[in-house]
């Protein structure tokens, strides 16, 4: 159990801490809001793309198009390098 008791000087914090609740609680459960809507969508782009180098591996002319498992490789590092900068810049407002 916790305990929050507001004053003057905690209100922001519990203000922070109800907003990043609520904001995983959206994720979670994939409920789009203008701020999980991006990471849904990244998320189901990731997916994609993990299903077509799938079907590349166990039959190539099955795949989709252009769907090589080079190609998806490197997609899949630069959307991981994008979301790792991402992370880096939203922490520095926090401290």
């Amino acid at each position: 159990m916790e305990i929050g008791y507001v004053t003057k000087e905690t209100v922001p914090l519990l203000l922070s801490k109800a907003y990043m609740s609520a904001l995983s609680l959206a994720i979670e459960s994939n409920y789009p809001t203008a701020e999980t809507i991006g990471l849904t969508l990244s998320k189901g782009n990731l997916i994609a793309n993990t299903l077509a180098a799938k079907i590349a591996e166990v039959s190539p002319d099955a795949a989709p198009s252009g769907v090589t498992t080079a190609s998806i490789t490197q997609k899949a590092d630069t959307e991981e390098e994008e979301e790792s900068s991402e992370e880096d810049a939203g922490l520095d407002g926090l401290f």
